[in-house]
């Protein structure tokens, strides 16, 4: 599988125009926005990129001149945009928009879990699908004692095997979280969408099993919301985290 190391960002030499007399180093910081210039004492230049655009007042494609002042002298450095970088990091309303009207998912279910908190405004993609991984291994780790228990205090011989099927299925299920969470860290995009089509098969493999009879309606309920936090999950790979 690969890493899909075109998806983070690589610090590139920028267009700078630097004072011939004065001996400066640059850093580069980040994501490539600019938001500042700082002198350091002894004639250092630190040229931080991070924020977005809304910060930086710049757009795609545009040139900026960024006057830095060390000691008495000031100095301009010019930089130049790449059209292609992504300055806006955080997931914007339109994007939410097209995850949660997304054919596979309940709009529901994904308006209400992705407007639930403000902490979620400020994500950028991949720090969603970390938002949305951790909430979701957490119902299923729920769920996986929930089974458990009534594993331990069904009588009936049917029911008991059904529940069965359902702690195997959701202890896998856990270690599908496991395996999403490290390739998300390494941003392996690719293997990321097996891990979380494994979280789906796993709830829907004891959503099937528990068809076989009657039993209490919350379970197939707290199923639906698991395999739709992971159908959210799939979309939002597949449309934004693998492009």
């Amino acid at each position: 599988m690969g890493n899909c190391c075109h998806r983070r960002h690589r610090c590139r030499h920028r267009h700078f125009r630097r004072h011939r007399h004065h001996r400066s180093h640059y850093f580069i910081v980040g994501v490539p926005i600019v938001t500042g210039a700082t002198a350091i004492a002894g004639s250092t230049v630190a040229v931080v990129f991070a924020g977005t655009a809304a910060v930086a007042g710049l757009t795609a494609g545009t040139t900026a001149v960024v006057g830095v002042t060390a000691g008495a002298t000031t100095y301009s450095y010019l930089i130049y945009l790449l059209t292609s970088a992504r300055f806006s990091t955080e997931v914007t309303k339109s994007e939410i928009n097209s995850i949660c009207t997304h054919r596979d998912v309940n709009a529901s279910l994904c308006f209400e879990f992705l407007n639930s908190s403000p902490q979620i405004a400020a994500l950028d993609f991949d720090g969603l699908t970390k938002y949305l991984l951790t909430y979701e291994s957490r119902k299923f780790s729920d769920m996986l004692k929930q089974f458990q228990s009534l594993v331990n205090s069904t009588t009936d011989p049917s029911a008991k095997g059904s529940y069965d099927v359902c702690v195997g299925t959701f202890d896998k299920g856990t270690s599908c979280f496991d395996d999403a969470f490290k390739d998300l860290a390494s941003k392996d995009y690719i293997t990321l969408e097996w891990s979380v089509v494994c979280t789906l098969d796993m709830a829907d493999g004891c959503e099937e099993e528990l068809s076989t009879f009657k039993p209490n309606p919350q379970l197939f309920k707290d199923i639906s919301i698991v395999k739709n936090l992971s159908l959210m999950g799939l979309v939002i790979v597949k449309l934004f985290l693998k492009k």
